[in-house]
């Protein structure tokens, strides 16, 4: 019993530990309950194995109260509908909270189902752990659900996983490996000594796990720091097979669609001047060292009463969208909507004004063969109003504004000699984006890495100098920020096709990015810095006179920048030239290296705790110790190789008819059986003599006698340490009479 309730702690133990990496999918800090879970379940389990020798019956009880908690959440879940069944509140339950994962980047905003979900995957988790390990006597099996936390984590994040986690791994692994251990060497004193010579060894056990903690801990570093990651994949596809256009996330590269072969028309729209006009869906206003993302949206109902940086104005645009096959729950829409006759139920988000649908149903679209009309306003001011305009403080604040820590000091560098010769900041959001669209500088390719992060952009503007949307989109936002202009990167589509009945066909080829500045009395304003994918707007051409503003958007007193705007950077020697071309040579990518070096030694841990093992049993001080061992030694090397250990007594076990023993390695066995039979029942114990030579005779003798792929598996993954050639019944009837 002692044996079986340490296992059913060791198990919540190493599933705590495996749990670690779930801080990386998601912000809820009510994912601490997922501890308190693994408790309940292994209290449940642990009371059981306590008072009843039934195997079945504490994982059975732990199905049936995960079971119970899910009726008991559908029954609730299920008061609000038409009928009250259980199984249809479950399933948009579940199917609310993959589209939540699959739709949002991580860390993952708080969402009720979302938790539900990860909770639900500990509580599985946790009893697959307890039956592999325990009811299946499995180390190795038991490692596979405890990879369930971290292997998610890998899947949806762009960035490496901070090594802690995968040294969280390693350790939840030696607990289970530490726990069986003291199962399998507890088994053998058993009998052989008096009662103070079956007292387990645990300075012996610490030893061995310092020595083996120390180099997994350090595999796990390195390891964790170095596995490469493609970013995050799709796992829940939010779309009936045919449609091919996503837009799930705005923050999912748009060079998945960009390379499609066949390019699918998704809307048509009419607007009342007549003109094309850009389509946005959504705003990306963060960034860091990997990349653009979007921000938490503070959702209101009915329409917007203001635009941000315009105060209240009247719509001047009329547009009329009729969308086809588009996966979307963003409605695209010219900047900046004021009121839209779509039907369904929509938010909007007054910083950005992203209008966000909630489908009807979860596995619909929300903007699926939608046709609606959207009033708007145009965000276009005059030349001389843009020539004339200062950085203002967005709605979004300071996100909208900072500077992310560890840009490269390339770009700021490359920033200041770009900015140098303007005086206002129109103007130096001018100059970044004629730097940009300068075709002797930069070329447009969708061959170029995917990503906005620093060293895509990095890679972009000093090494090949072409790229996409993206990379241009992103890069101007950035610089603009180092000049002290907020910045973000609107995701859209840009006008289309003229149509001969005078509007406007979009295809999955326009998909675009492009950067919105923000200036005090013009609000959010749009510039077009990718090169052949739009023409730059009229009012970025300060050469040329404007036409008169369609309002008056003149700042007032109010509207001026609050502070006094940052000085201007200080200009650099020269100006600017392109960059030097990169120097050709051989290259490695360290990463993989580390990687590889990190696997092999993972895989090398198994082998080198039964060297370990091996060592201790034989190089005991104590002759007892050592002829236990030797005896467990070859009971293990027996298991290893898939030679079946016979029942008796130890000298009947030596006079078993072994394979690939010959007379020299029988006697052998015969001495160090007389040992065991000598230890138990003589009333001096033996001193062992050179009882580790014959072991190892007998271990080399079987070796010989066994294939190559045999002894290769006894090498990498011996069956001793993960519970093989091990009589559970033995060992339970031992545990009793003890």
């Amino acid at each position: 019993m002692i044996a079986a309730t340490r296992n059913t702690i060791a198990v919540a133990i190493a599933v705590c530990l495996a749990l670690l990496p779930l801080h990386e999918l998601s912000r809820d800090l009510r994912l601490a309950l997922a501890p308190l879970i693994v408790v309940v379940l292994q209290t449940i389990a642990g009371l059981l194995r306590r008072f009843s020798f039934r195997s079945w019956l504490p994982n059975t009880a732990q199905w049936v109260v995960l079971a119970t908690g899910l009726a008991v959440l559908g029954l609730v879940r299920g008061i609000p509908q038409a009928d009250y069944t259980i199984g249809r509140p479950l399933l948009e339950l579940f199917t609310s909270a993959m589209r939540h994962v699959a739709g949002t980047q991580v860390p993952m905003p708080a969402q009720d189902d979302a938790l539900i979900l990860l909770l639900v995957g500990v509580a599985i988790l946790t009893i697959l752990v307890d039956i592999t390990f325990i009811a299946g006597h499995s180390v190795l099996l038991a490692a596979l659900p405890l990879l369930g936390g971290y292997l998610a984590a890998v899947a949806v994040r762009e960035d490496p996983l901070w090594a802690g986690n995968l040294v969280a791994l390693a350790v939840a692994w030696l607990v289970l490996l530490g726990s069986r251990i003291i199962d399998h060497d507890q088994h053998w004193p058993r009998g052989l000594t008096g009662r103070a010579e079956r007292r387990y060894p645990w300075p012996a056990f610490i030893g061995v796990g310092l020595r083996l903690a120390v180099p997994a801990i350090a595999v796990a570093l390195v390891a964790g720091l170095s596995v490469p990651n493609d970013g995050p994949h799709d796992w829940w596809p939010r779309q009936q097979e045919k449609t091919d256009v996503r837009l799930v996330d705005p923050t999912i590269e748009l060079n998945e669609n960009l390379h499609r072969p066949e390019n699918r028309p998704v809307l048509h729209y009419q607007t009342s001047t007549g003109a094309g006009v850009y389509l946005r869906s959504s705003t990306l206003t963060a960034m860091d060292a990997n990349g653009w993302r979007q921000i938490d949206m503070a959702l209101s109902t009915g329409f917007p009463a203001q635009i941000p940086g315009l105060g209240q104005v009247q719509p001047d645009l009329t547009t009329h969208v009729q969308i086809g096959e588009l996966n979307s729950d963003y409605l695209p829409a010219p900047y900046a909507p004021l009121n839209w006759s779509a039907d369904g139920l929509w938010r909007y988000d007054p910083a950005s004004l992203t209008v966000l649908g909630i489908p009807a149903k979860p596995e619909v679209s929300a903007v699926a063969n939608l046709d609606y009309v959207v009033n708007s306003r145009r965000s276009d001011p005059t030349s001389e109003q843009l020539a004339a305009a200062v950085a203002g403080v967005p709605p979004e604040g300071q996100l909208a504004r900072e500077v992310p820590a560890g840009v490269p000091q390339r770009i700021i560098d490359l920033t200041s000699q770009v900015i140098s010769p303007a005086a206002t900041d129109g103007q130096r959001a001018v100059a970044i984006q004629d730097f940009l669209r300068d075709p002797a500088l930069f070329s447009y390719s969708l061959t170029s890495p995917t990503g906005s992060g620093y060293d895509v952009l990095t890679h972009f503007l000093f090494t090949e100098h072409a790229g996409y949307c993206v990379h241009f989109s992103a890069s101007m936002a950035l610089m603009a920020r180092i000049a002290g202009i907020p910045s973000r990167v609107a995701v859209g589509f840009t006008p289309g096709t003229r149509q001969d009945d005078g509007g406007w066909e979009v295809t999955s080829h326009n998909m675009h990015a492009w950067p919105e500045l923000y200036f005090a009395g013009l609000g959010w304003v749009r510039f077009e810095p990718t090169l052949g994918q739009g023409a730059e707007p009229d009012y970025t051409d300060l050469s040329a006179p404007s036409a008169p503003p369609t309002q008056n958007t003149e700042p007032t007193p109010s509207q001026q920048r609050s502070s006094a705007p940052p000085p201007p950077p200080t200009p650099a020697a020269t100006p600017p030239t392109q960059p030097a071309p990169p120097v050709d040579g051989f290259k490695i990518d360290l990463r993989w290296v580390f990687s590889g070096l990190g696997v092999l030694l993972v895989g090398a841990a198994p082998g080198l705790l039964r060297w370990l093992r091996r060592r201790r049993r034989l190089t005991a001080a104590q002759a007892p110790a050592r002829i236990r061992g030797a005896w467990a030694e070859l009971r293990d090397s027996a298991a290893d190789l898939g030679i079946e250990w016979p029942t008796g007594t130890a000298r009947q076990q030596a006079a078993h008819d072994w394979p690939g023993l010959d007379a020299a390695g029988r006697a052998g066995l015969t001495r160090i059986a007389l040992l065991v039979e000598q230890l138990r029942f003589a009333a001096q114990p033996p001193t062992g003599g050179a009882i580790a030579d014959d072991v190892r005779l007998v271990r080399q003798q079987w070796l010989a006698n066994t294939s190559r792929v045999r002894r290769l598996l006894a090498l990498v993954l011996p069956g001793s340490l993960f519970g093989a050639g091990r009589d559970h019944r033995i060992e339970r009837g031992d545990q009793a009479r003890s």
